[in-house]
């Protein structure tokens, strides 16, 4: 994964502290789930840091892979390797986790929980709703990971949720099925709820082909900018897991930094999205 040619965030953002709201850490000091379904080669802590420090990165924020099932030890110690002044971490717990392991999860920098129901974990609706009302008073978010075409669905119970949702690469919606079908639809109605968030991350899971300039996105890059820059995040995905699962190969780092920029350069909200949201989501 070479930082070579990639550059920082070019402007304004890059005086100020820009965040990366989405990499995973993956440490062989810490083993892997004996059934983990993704098992992806080494990507510590240090060597996201030069990934970091060429794209000019100052905050990060660590999310838990499946890979680690509910041992969230990897993803707190890169939180303590990357420093807590500019490091956060989304955790995955058991609904019927404990208040003391979610105040541990707190000191050690968590600011949010995640519920991935493509790999490894059901939308249990009542469980995850009854979770969401335990971690409100810590001030966390749910961050979740669903299939676009189950939006429509799940509108009502995310309104209804008592945190901030944070929906994972960009409601993974389809790009065939275009801006009048249902999901896409539900989607910008749920952006105009003042609780619920976007990340513009991994364009590659929405359009695999699309590389680099992912052409197929721009309508839906236009309706998140457009309707609730406010709260929409931006992340990297590295290591791209999910993309190398698939026996891709290596991702062009420099050219989904820069279709990330252009989209948030042309639309006049590169500072809202990559220094003032992170800032107020996660407590920076």
């Amino acid at each position: 994964m070479s930082t070579a040619n990639v550059p920082p965030f070019p402007g304004p953002p890059a005086a100020g502290p820009v965040c990366d709201c989405h990499l995973h850490i993956y440490d062989p000091a810490f083993p892997y789930e004996p059934d983990a379904a993704l098992r992806p080669p080494p990507a510590t802590a240090a060597t996201y840091r030069a990934v970091r420090d060429a794209l000019g990165i100052r905050r990060s924020v660590i999310v838990q892979p499946t890979t680690y099932g509910y041992d969230n030890r990897c993803t707190l110690d890169a939180v303590a390797r990357l420093g807590t002044e500019n490091a956060r971490a989304v955790a995955v717990v058991p609904v019927m986790v404990s208040d003391e392991e979610l105040l541990r999860l707190d000191r050690g920098g968590c600011r949010g929980v995640r519920i991935n129901a493509l790999r490894g974990a059901l939308l249990d609706t009542e469980a995850v709703g009854a979770l969401a009302r335990r971690i409100a008073p810590l001030g966390w978010h749910l961050q979740l990971h669903v299939e676009g075409a189950t939006l429509p669905a799940l509108s009502p119970w995310l309104r209804a949720l008592p945190v901030p949702v944070v929906l994972d690469h960009m409601g993974r919606l389809n790009p065939a099925q275009g801006p009048e079908s249902p999901p896409w639809r539900a989607l910008r109605d749920l952006l105009n709820e003042p609780q619920i968030w976007v990340k513009l991350s991994a364009p590659y899971l929405l359009d695999p082909d699309g590389a680099p300039g992912y052409r197929a996105l721009a309508p839906l890059a236009e309706i998140l900018l457009g309707t609730a820059p406010q709260r929409l995040l931006w992340g990297s995905d590295w290591p791209h897991p999910g993309w190398h699962a698939q026996g891709r190969p290596p991702l062009d780092e420099a050219a989904l930094h820069d279709w990330a920029w252009r989209h948030l350069d042309r639309s006049g909200v590169a500072r809202k999205v990559l220094i003032d949201n992170p800032a107020r989501l996660y407590g920076f």
